[in-house]
């Protein structure tokens, strides 16, 4: 058992040895920085300055800041933002997207952090507000633009398709400003004015914005 152990701890030490060896070797620190640079892009003789410092924050890097700023930008096109914005790669992206082993992963990922907690909390909110249900089903086939929601100033039945289209900031700015009376089913202001028509809760709105 004692043989085993001390194996196992020389293999270890052996391979702290290697790592330690292959770690990059400190820079001397007295080494002072040099006050100009000839930049290796663009061959030219430049202050001190106009170069960023390498991760050792002791040396120069080998590029101005400005032939640095200028392959950045070169990578961000080949890789970054732009690079996605290809239709193949568009494509591709949506492949993965769509894959059965990527969907099955999300689904457990999902049913394993998510879905008991929020199914339950819907399921409370739904027992609380049955009219919110009732209302939203009614306009389902209602459609708006991206960017907005379909805002109810009452609860009742015989309002239910009678609906505000408001930005989804806005939206939810005015629902900051506004309590619910369930009893009424509609909205109270700040200071408990009952908002009972579409051009009193309008006014309202218009005030906040």
């Amino acid at each position: 058992m004692k043989d085993s152990l001390i194996t196992k701890l020389n293999v270890y030490l052996e391979k702290q040895d290697d790592n330690t060896k292959k770690c990059r070797k400190r820079k001397p620190t007295n080494y002072t920085t040099p006050l100009t640079k000839i930049c290796k892009t663009c061959n030219i003789e430049k202050p001190a300055n106009e170069f960023h410092f390498d991760n050792d924050r002791i040396h120069l890097k080998p590029d101005c800041k400005l032939c640095g700023n200028k392959k950045q930008v070169i990578r961000n096109k080949n890789n970054g933002y732009e690079y996605y914005k290809r239709p193949e790669n568009i494509l591709k992206r949506r492949l993965h997207q769509n894959n059965e082993v990527q969907l099955a992963k999300r689904k457990k990922y999902w049913q394993e952090n998510f879905k008991g907690k929020y199914y339950n909390d819907y399921k409370e909110w739904a027992k609380k507000y049955p009219e919110k249900i009732h209302a939203r089903s009614a306009i389902l086939k209602i459609k708006v633009e991206k960017g907005y929601n379909k805002h109810h100033w009452s609860y009742n039945k015989e309002h239910y398709t009678d609906i505000i289209i408001l930005s989804t900031s806005k939206h939810m700015l005015v629902h900051k400003h506004m309590i619910y009376d369930q009893r009424e089913m509609m909205f109270r202001d700040i200071d408990g004015r009952l908002l009972n028509t579409k051009e009193l809760h309008l006014e309202y709105i218009n005030s906040l914005l």
